[in-house]
């Protein structure tokens, strides 16, 4: 989920990493994703998600990518 004031949140399923937070555990509530260093200057434009993976796309054009791109099982 991406807030009005430009913070992610996922939840749900986390077995392969796509929520963002570093570790492979699942989240029953909102959870914020924290961005390194290279990325707090940036703002998210838009996120994507799917069972296996998150995007999130910041106005600079550049992404972040978590989890698998669906060919691992």
């Amino acid at each position: 989920m991406l807030s009005s004031t430009k913070k992610v949140y996922t939840m749900g399923n986390g077995k392969k990493g796509q929520l963002g937070h570093g570790s492979l555990g699942s989240e029953e509530n909102p959870r914020m994703v924290k961005f390194t260093d290279s990325f707090k200057t940036f703002f998210p434009v838009q996120v994507s998600a799917s069972f296996n993976s998150s995007i999130i796309l910041f106005n600079h054009k550049k992404i972040l990518w978590f989890g698998t791109n669906g060919t691992i099982s």
